[in-house]
């Protein structure tokens, strides 16, 4: 008689369990199971699954497999399935097989959103279990996933692996159910369009030395205790990019390492106490919460425990909304978040809700990195500000019935030396006061005091003397309000219960705001004051007639279009053509830079993500009149910030006045620059002579690519790359760059050099390549003749590009440009066109090197040739004590035939 073995009897239970499992659930689920017959570990080959196709509604059951309930795929794997169950047994724990198979990514996609990766009799999920599995990786477009626990990243202190997870899509939603908690020990945490709910905490950087970052995009939260860096040497990083997060207690922003919370979008609420340094902050950790937009709403802020430096909440362009009456700041720390955190104030602006609450404000509040940005008090409560050390450098902005306190003298000359605004939609006749303060005022307190929606208002000391009041008797006309909500096409919305369909709209707000378009705003212009902070347009299709003067507070957002039929004018000191670009605009006239100060700098973008767009130009002008000095870059500042990129029109990049002073130009930053196309379109020059001044980094020219930065020169349309367009370099490129290539041309387009001499000192009105220029794809780079192109760099020609040049009058002059580089693989095209060539030597270019097979890497064509016998071969010249390499054409004399091409 055969005994069983162990094996044997473990796949008979597991069978029998299968089959109890099936038969009750046999409705809802499929019917692929695990057996473990195949290949020991792997799921994906026919002898591992029972019944429908591979891959199909798997259920895993404890006690199949010797190795604990660990499935592992032999390579990427990306499973369509009805459902995923586990019903009892060990955890579920996803990890790569070895620490060298780093591509072992699950990659889940469920039929329907009902669909799901569950966890029966709460078992537990971990990705990225331990050194032994290495890197867990799971990924799942849209479902249900579902466990008692959850644990991402290794259970091992100074980790060298890490769990990634990744649920969600734009497309279609997910959840995440977690009855007990979550733990994120080492690695990602990423959804999209994802409900998380989790009985207990979330904790991330849990184990010594751990990095986590944690990006929600959309979708509703729910967590206990939301706790970063819980262990020593920890940084935890988390984004809200949008949806719902309540945390029904504390959020820790840090607690011994290093921890920063980005409030990008939506609105997270935090039903206890913010905590920073809830053990230590130790020297160079980051204790930071960014309220960059949406609204975080929490009840107070605890700063515990360090001896040398702060925690910030920073404004820039959201919004803190208070929860309660009373102090905003908890006093259990050792150090009290008083005297150690502060609130800072950047660019953008933001804005403390005091949600009818009368709040006190015992923290600082200084600027953010230089940032003038205001700060608007709104919520028809009142905000006392108790601390000395109030001294941000913007204005401060009271809605109607909302009031400021200040206790200290030191507060009040900072807040009024700045500017004090009575912001949004006074009623006409009502007195509002927007001030008080302990000290005695006087009327010279009143000279900032503003009321930017008003016409005629007026500003008074009241009957105490110790606050301001501001009566509006008149408002404006065309003037945004908001006093309703964010909709531009809303009468309600406008100060003179108007919607502009015509002329001029002002657009003022104090803090960062997205608006709607709506179908009925129409203005033929838009005007955005300096003092502004952000106006986004969050979605709808706005068309202006006119011109759009100053949007450098303007940001167009995904989904939403910006067509100006006339200019785009820009006319402060520095800055931007546009805040930040997700959406689509298109200038058909000018973005017009012109000069305003002793020092003009100019750049794309403020903000850039990786779904900023480019402005689609008619022309980019140059109007630098004056005797002061305009910069204008088409690329990125030094630290990388901002757009790089530009559609050009017909207009070209051109000059409406310029001067001769060696910042004429335009410029292309750091990092790369594209000059996309839209139609043809040229380079002018400046027509001024070039300056006396050295030519290190800067030059009088049409365009200058400085040192770190490179250019690419795009012909193919943006739109529609089947179509291809001609660049022409009537203005000189200049490159100083170090970075290789300079400067790239590519598509299947034409750039043309055809820069005029001028009438500068010699050889400084040439084009001139400091490294490589590229002709890539199929181009041509055409060089007119008599132009030059000097430098130290070469002119790399890729398989199937081409360089044009001329023959005039039988004659071919050899251009003046610097070393020619012949494609390693495939063959390049030189042409040239023009009068039919005598026959005679004449040499093309010098070579940079010669490859092997000459004949196979270069090939010489052209009008100039028709009906010619010719041969290309190279000759070695002495010039000035160096060897060079000429490529010549050789022209057969009538009646010898030589076959060599």
């Amino acid at each position: 008689m055969n005994t069983p073995t162990k094996r044997a009897m473990r796949r008979l239970a597991a069978s029998l369990a299968i089959a109890t499992a099936l038969a009750a659930a046999q409705s809802a689920w499929a019917s692929n199971v695990w057996t473990g017959e195949g290949a020991d570990e792997y799921y994906g080959t026919s002898g591992n699954t029972a019944g429908g196709p591979a891959g199909r509604g798997v259920y895993f059951v404890d006690g199949i497999e010797d190795n604990g309930g660990v499935i592992r795929y032999a390579s990427n794997s990306t499973v369509r399935f009805n459902s995923y169950k586990l019903i009892g047994g060990a955890p579920v724990r996803i990890g790569r097989a070895s620490q060298t198979d780093s591509d072992k990514i699950w990659t889940f996609i469920p039929d329907n959103d009902e669909c799901g990766f569950y966890l029966d009799s709460g078992y537990d999920l971990e990705v990225g279990y331990n050194v032994a599995y290495g890197d867990g990786y799971l990924r799942m477009l849209n479902g249900k996933l579902a466990a008692r626990r959850m644990y991402i990243g290794p259970n091992a202190d100074d980790p060298t692996t890490k769990g990634v997870l990744s649920i969600g899509s734009a497309g279609r939603a997910a959840t995440i159910a977690v009855a007990d908690y979550i733990e994120i020990r080492n690695g990602e945490l990423t959804t999209t369009n994802t409900a998380l709910t989790c009985g207990g905490n979330l904790t991330a950087a849990n184990k010594n030395n751990s990095s986590v970052t944690i990006d929600k995009t959309g979708g509703d939260w729910c967590v206990g205790n939301l706790a970063m860096n819980t262990a020593d040497g920890t940084t935890a990083t988390f984004y809200n990019r949008g949806g719902n997060l309540v945390v029904t207690n504390d959020l820790t922003v840090q607690n011994r390492g290093s921890g920063e919370f980005y409030m990008e979008g939506g609105h997270v609420t935090v039903s206890n106490i913010v905590r920073f340094a809830d053990y230590y902050l130790s020297s160079g950790n980051k204790a930071n919460l960014y309220l960059n937009g949406g609204v975080f709403e929490a009840k107070k802020f605890r700063f515990h425990n360090s001896d040398w430096t702060t925690g910030n909440v920073v404004l820039n362009g959201g919004t803190y909304k208070a929860m309660a009456d009373g102090s905003m700041a908890a006093t259990d720390g050792r150090r009290g978040a008083a005297s150690c955190l502060y609130f800072k104030v950047g660019e953008r602006g933001g804005a403390i809700d005091t949600a009818g609450h009368d709040v006190i404000f015992p923290l600082r509040i200084q600027s953010y990195n230089g940032g003038t940005g205001a700060l608007l008090v709104k919520g028809g409560g009142s905000l006392t500000l108790e601390n000395a050390n109030i001294n941000y450098a913007g204005c401060t902005c009271i809605e109607p019935g909302t009031t400021l306190v200040v206790s200290n003298a030191t507060a009040k000359s900072n807040i009024l030396s700045h500017g004090l605004e009575l912001a949004g939609a006074p009623t006409v006749g009502t007195s509002y006061t927007i001030f008080r303060c302990n000290d005695n005022l006087a009327n010279d307190d009143l000279a900032n005091v503003t009321c930017s929606a008003a016409s005629d208002f007026t500003p008074a000391v009241g009957e105490d003397g110790k606050s301001i009041v501001v009566t509006a008797t008149a408002l404006k006309s065309g003037y945004w309000t908001g006093a309703k909500d964010n909709n531009l096409s809303d009468t309600a919305n406008w100060s003179d219960g108007v919607v502009p369909t015509s002329g001029t709209a002002e657009i003022y707000c104090p803090a960062a705001t997205t608006l709607i378009v709506g179908d009925t705003f129409a203005p033929s212009t838009i005007t955005i004051p300096d003092e502004s902070a952000v106006v986004t347009l969050g979605a709808g299709d706005l068309h202006l007639s006119g011109s759009l003067t100053n949007a450098m507070k303007l940001a167009v957002a995904q989904g939403a279009s910006l067509t100006v039929d006339g200019d785009l004018v820009l006319y402060k000191a520095s800055g931007t053509a546009l805040y930040s670009n997700e959406g689509t605009v298109i200038v058909k006239g000018d973005v017009d830079f012109q000069l305003t100060d002793a020092h003009t700098a100019y750049y794309q973008y403020e903000v850039v993500t990786d779904a900023t767009m480019p402005i689609i130009a008619g022309g980019l002008a140059y109007n630098g009149e004056g005797s002061k000095y305009l910069t204008v870059y088409l690329g990125k500042d030094a630290d990388s910030s901002r757009a790089g990129q530009w559609v050009i029109g017909a207009k070209g990049l051109h000059y409406k006045s310029s001067r001769n002073i060696w910042h004429t130009g335009f410029m292309m930053g750091q990092g790369v620059t594209t000059l996309s196309s839209s139609s043809d379109w040229s380079l002018s020059s400046s027509g001024q002579p070039n300056s006396t001044r050295d030519l290190g980094n800067y030059y009088n020219a049409g365009s200058t690519v400085i040192a770190n930065s490179s250019l690419v020169l795009d012909t193919n349309n943006y739109t529609n790359n089947a179509v291809s367009h001609t660049i022409t370099l009537n203005g000189r490129l200049i490159s100083s760059a170090t970075t290789d290539p300079a400067v790239t041309i590519k598509g299947a387009g034409t750039v043309v050099v055809n820069t005029s001499e001028g009438v500068g000192r010699e050889g400084y009105q040439k084009s001139s390549i400091g490294t490589t220029l590229a002709v890539t794809d199929t181009a041509t780079l055409q060089i007119n003749a008599g132009k030059t192109i000097t430098g130290d760099g070469t002119i790399s020609l890729a398989a199937g590009t081409t360089l044009a040049l001329a023959s005039t009058g039988y004659e071919f002059a050899t251009p003046d440009i610097v070393p020619v580089t012949l494609p390693s693989e495939g063959a390049a095209t030189i042409r040239i066109d023009g009068t039919r060539l005598r026959s005679g030597e004449h040499v093309l270019c010098t070579l940079a090197s010669v490859p092997e097979n000459l004949a196979d890497h270069v090939t010489v064509t052209g009008m100039a040739l028709d009906s010619r016998k010719y041969e290309v071969k190279t000759v070695e010249e002495t010039e000035d004590e160096t060897t060079v390499t000429k490529l010549v054409l050789n022209i057969l004399p009538g009646g010898l035939m030589v076959i060599f091409r």
